[in-house]
């Protein structure tokens, strides 16, 4: 099993269920893996919460819900990530798009 953790201000199970990154997820990790488990944890804070987190600081959160979430590998499932991938790529072409340039950036 695959487990990704994720932090909300509201849970909403059908918006992980119905996602395809689990599904990616899967995919790119062959037939080794066969489940996905998302822990979705629901978040109370404010703006002097979100205040010290940009300034580094210290500061505490509530935890008020949480979502353990399992999705499995299905016979289609392949077949499903095909689709939304043909139906970016003519998205993507029928605007036009163009990647943007790869900049070198400097760690230190």
């Amino acid at each position: 099993t695959i487990l990704d953790l994720k932090t909300t201000k509201k849970i909403n199970a059908d918006k992980y269920q119905d996602s395809f990154q689990w599904r990616a997820y899967l995919a790119a990790m062959g037939e080794l893996y066969t489940a996905f488990e998302y822990h979705v944890f629901q978040l109370k804070y404010g703006k002097d919460q979100v205040k010290a987190i940009e300034n580094g600081q210290d500061t505490q959160i509530a935890v008020i819900d949480y979502l353990p979430l399992k999705c499995y590998r299905y016979p289609d499932m392949m077949k499903d990530l095909q689709g939304v991938a043909a139906e970016l790529v003519s998205y993507l072409k029928s605007i036009e798009w163009v990647p943007p340039v790869k900049r070198e950036m400097a760690i230190f």
